[in-house]
């Protein structure tokens, strides 16, 4: 009668310790993804046209930024989701994507979604002395 009480208990706690761990993995994953992604992105910035008039009248190519950015998330985090914000200096990519749920499964919940998010400046040089 006991096993039959506690095995849902046992579950239950099983999910929260490795799902909940596979999601807070899974966060830290995207995270390190968006982050990444943006840099790459940023990287495909022209800083030359970001400091001229032309940045000022959308002549910043922002779309370059965004395949790019994209690009890499598909390669780093296979099945993620990329919504990318761009302007003539700054990069922002969102990252979504599902991890699967093991112990979870016996309660119905097969997949847990988690996201990511990162932003990168375009710089170059020295902004200012380092301490």
């Amino acid at each position: 009668m006991w096993v039959v009480l506690c095995l849902p208990m046992l579950f239950a706690l099983l999910g929260l310790i490795f799902d909940g761990g596979a999601a807070i993995a899974g966060a830290q994953q995207a995270d390190n993804v968006a982050d990444q992604a943006a840099r790459a992105g940023a990287d495909q910035l022209d800083v030359s046209a970001a400091r001229s008039e032309q940045a000022l009248f959308g002549g910043a190519d922002t779309a370059r930024a965004s395949r790019a950015a994209c690009e890499y998330v598909s390669v780093a985090l296979p099945g993620a989701s990329c919504t990318v914000t761009a302007n003539a200096d700054t990069v922002t990519v969102a990252v979504a994507a599902t991890v699967p749920a093991q112990f979870f499964g016996v309660i119905g919940i097969h997949q847990l979604s988690i996201d990511g998010s990162g932003s990168a400046d375009s710089h170059t040089g020295i902004d200012e002395e380092v301490q």
